[in-house]
């Protein structure tokens, strides 16, 4: 019986060691690597300032042709209600143009914390789109416009943004199919305009390719100015329609170096203030911006128009185009919309270098005077605008720019090395209301830049941003981008 209680005891104190190991086992651990896995990052030290690239774009369905206004204020308010402005000097901005695109404004250097929300003002808002042809009027354009004071408009923020760092980028995207509604019936028209952005905070890539990462392309204007040693030019950007009491969007400064790429012009030496030009522009991890690519479409011209056609015959040979970037010497003294251009043998036709057409394509892509089309977008350069009834301004170049369709997706094929998409445009587009065809073929290839979220199959909504041809008839487009479509 005393033998048994003896080594009850014995047992029971050598139990009560192991259980004291394991408990200071456990503290070990949990004093060293299992605490550090469960205690937060630090927080970066946020001190200093970053320079801010705000860049504007748009995401839409297609149906406007134009979306613009001015934007009065543009800033961001940190945690503690302090407000940072961005944007002071009001900007006009038409956003239609860069559906699924972007467009940039001056750097700004910021100073680096946590800013929860950003703040944007506007005024004279405006939104126009294309109304089909009836047996008594061709197509017509129909202007909304709000001629209010400054008004806030709605910015969304998926979470509060940081800036820190030497460089970052903010693109303010207009949720355009958001920002307007009309019911217009021709009699009683209604109609609202109350902007919507997302605002976007980006880090700039080394090697940036598209707007998410610092890459900018198809940003044109005019030249202001061009430094002496041909490193750096001043470009007025043709950011929309033409004010005569403003200049139509920022002045940025652009640098050339010798890995920049020219198309029209023999190279910097050669270019030279007044010259109309389009760069690609590549943002620099300070937040400068770089050109890589430099195209002159027209030395000659004056004035210059961008936008579909909506009109267009070929016995007069004339064409009537909504103007969307307007930029030029009689433009600034008359600003217009819709004009009627004609065009000769001597009319130069050409396609954007902002797309580099394959050798392979299994069409024939052509633009010439026999294959402009209704709905195509097309620049036209010219010298001089004629406004009497019967003389028609002479382009003096015509260039096939490259555009974005918003479309269901109702096949998927294949023809070599291309992706083949039928894409169904929904009604309201400007290729639809001025051509009647809602159909378009659209092929993509390794080159493509896909940005879209996910697969693309039948039944889904995609924006296929390229060159459109008319191919005997039939809407055929090589597709440089897709992003993901937007409802209607």
């Amino acid at each position: 019986m005393r033998n048994r209680n003896r080594r009850f005891t014995i047992c029971h104190l050598v139990g009560k060691f192991v259980v004291l190991l394991i408990c200071l086992a456990w503290l070990v651990l949990a004093s060293g690597c299992g605490s550090s896995m469960q205690q937060p990052a630090p927080k970066p030290v946020l001190t200093g300032t970053t320079n801010l690239v705000v860049q504007m774009a748009s995401t839409s369905n297609g149906h406007n042709t134009g979306f613009e206004m001015t934007l009065s204020n543009v800033s961001l308010i940190d945690e503690s209600g302090k407000v940072v402005v961005l944007i002071s000097t009001p900007q006009k901005a038409e956003f239609s143009h860069v559906n699924g695109g972007a467009t940039p404004f001056p750097t700004v250097s910021v100073p680096q914390g946590v800013y929860p929300s950003v703040s944007v003002t506007y005024s004279d808002a405006l939104f126009e789109f294309l109304t089909p042809a009836t047996p008594s009027q061709g197509v017509g354009t129909d202007i909304f416009q709000v001629s209010l004071g400054p008004q806030k408009a709605t910015v969304e923020l998926a979470a509060p943004i940081t800036v820190s760092g030497k460089a970052m980028g903010l693109t303010l995207d207009l949720q355009e199919s958001r920002s307007a509604s009309c019911v217009c019936d021709g009699v009683s028209n209604s109609f609202s305009i109350t902007p919507v952005f997302k605002a976007l905070p980006f880090q700039i890539a080394a090697q940036p390719t598209n707007e998410q990462n610092g890459k900018i392309t198809g940003l044109s204007g005019r030249i202001n100015a061009v430094d002496a040693g041909s490193t750096n030019i001043t470009l007025n950007v043709n950011n929309g329609f033409s004010f005569p009491t403003s200049p139509n969007g920022p002045n940025l400064q652009l640098a050339l170096d010798d890995a920049t790429a020219y198309q029209g012009v023999a190279g910097a030496a050669s270019l030279v203030p007044g010259e109309f030009m389009e760069a690609d522009v590549a943002v620099q991890s300070d937040g400068s911006l770089r050109a890589t690519r430099v195209e002159v479409r027209d030395p000659q011209a004056l004035n210059t128009m961008i936008g579909p056609v909506i009109v267009s015959s070929s016995l007069a040979p004339e064409f009537v185009q909504e103007g969307i970037q307007q930029q030029g010497d009689d433009l600034s003294v008359n600003p217009i919309s819709s004009s009627t251009y004609a065009y000769s043998a001597s009319t130069v036709f050409q396609t954007s270098g902002r797309v580099v057409l394959p050798a392979d394509l299994p069409f024939t892509a052509s633009f010439d005077a026999s294959s402009l089309a209704l709905g195509q977008n097309v620049a036209v350069n010219f010298i001089q605008q004629s406004f009497t009834g019967a003389s028609r301004t002479q382009a003096d170049a015509l260039t096939l720019m490259p555009q974005t369709l918003n479309g269901t997706v109702s096949s998927v094929t294949t023809s070599g090395a291309y992706t083949v998409y039928q894409s169904n445009l929904q009604a309201g587009d400007p290729v639809v209301v001025t051509s009647g065809k809602n159909t378009v073929t659209v092929y993509v290839n390794s080159a493509t830049q896909l940005l879209n979220s996910g697969a693309i199959t039948a039944g889904g909504v995609v924006r296929f941003n390229g060159l459109l041809f008319n191919d005997a008839g039939t809407f055929r487009m090589y597709a440089s981008r897709v992003n993901d479509g937007v409802t209607d």
